[in-house]
């Protein structure tokens, strides 16, 4: 698309004033500042600079580092404050909420049930921590399932941008998976 065309400028003029509010969920948002100990040793990566140059016929291992960390951070966090900040540049008001297992549709007390009914962008991770180091993308088509069934059935005039996003590769399986669920549960037609 041509962001120096006509059509291109008046669809940012008018999404700017639609898009006021924003609620981004990520069970990860805000993690515990609690450290957690690794049992063995951390080893400082190879890099090109850590390279030892190599005796023929001997294997050498980066040496380990002289002060080794002994706490691992969450590899998958979510960092909330960029994200509000880049949301506050163009006019849009975010909250960043940390899933809770009580956070759905189906219970209308619950923070994301209270909040779904204002947002105009919603912003969803696409992969659950459901425990034990799993994840789940079950639980996020639950979600998207019950909003849908909601503006369906009660509020059919809102418009609603819905974003997903996951450190998943094959993004061709992502938006199947969505679109399956849209259409075999809302009886909704994707294009």
């Amino acid at each position: 698309m041509n962001r120096e065309s006509l059509f291109f400028k008046r669809s940012e003029e008018v999404a700017a004033r639609f898009l006021q509010t924003a609620v981004v969920i990520d069970d990860r948002a805000f993690p515990p500042t609690e450290e957690v100990a690794v049992p063995f040793p951390v080893v400082a990566p190879v890099t090109p600079m850590t390279i030892q140059p190599a005796v023929p016929g001997v294997a050498m291992a980066p040496a380990p580092m002289e002060n080794p960390i002994a706490v691992l951070p969450e590899p998958h966090r979510f960092e909330a404050m960029p994200v509000i900040d880049g949301f506050a540049r163009h006019g849009i008001v975010c909250a960043v909420l940390h899933r809770q297992p009580d956070d759905t549709l189906v219970n209308p007390a619950s923070r994301i049930g209270r909040l779904i009914h204002v947002a105009d962008i919603l912003v969803v991770d696409w992969h659950i921590h459901v425990g034990q180091g799993a994840e789940s993308f079950v639980q996020t088509l639950d979600l998207l399932e019950s909003i849908f069934r909601h503006d369906e059935s009660e509020n059919r005039q809102q418009l609603r941008l819905i974003a997903v996003y996951t450190v998943e590769l094959n993004l061709g399986n992502v938006m199947q998976e969505i679109r399956q669920r849209i259409e075999q549960t809302a009886g909704a037609t994707t294009p």
